[in-house]
């Protein structure tokens, strides 16, 4: 019986190697928003849409999104790629191997927010600035 619990235990191992890796998508479906709606999109310099518009973005890099109303006002919202915690600490747990996996695919990873919300102000107004963006946790 020794044999088949050490068996079964390297199994369950190599099974959760890289548990980020395997278990964590690798693309997020993220939202932006403007008010007034209807602002143009660009995450990483590529057209999305207009607002409101969801699109599907890498998990395991950052993201600079522009948004800019037709008045040439401009917003940014940077996404960060951040590790996320749990998945370092279960790696930890099961060992050497998920560690390397999760670090070198950076399956571990996840944005720090899932969209944002740009406020534009009326361009007549004396402070026509836009409001800066509010990030959507």
């Amino acid at each position: 019986m020794p044999s088949l619990s050490r068996s079964a235990l390297i199994t369950l191992t190599a099974a959760l190697a890289g548990c980020g890796t395997i278990l964590t998508p690798s693309q997020a479906l993220v939202t932006f928003t403007s008010d007034p709606p209807g602002a143009e999109v660009m995450v990483d310099g590529l057209p999305v849409g207009q607002t409101p518009v969801q699109t599907w973005v890498d998990n395991r890099r950052d993201h600079l999104v522009t948004v800019h109303d037709e008045t040439g006002q401009q917003v940014t919202c940077l996404m960060r790629s951040t590790l996320g915690a749990g998945w370092l600490v279960l790696d930890i747990l099961l060992g050497l191997v998920p560690v390397i996996v999760d670090a070198a695919t950076s399956g571990w990873n996840e944005l720090d927010q899932l969209g944002c919300h740009a406020i534009f102000r009326d361009a007549t107004a004396p402070d026509a600035a836009p409001v800066p963006v509010a990030a959507t946790p």
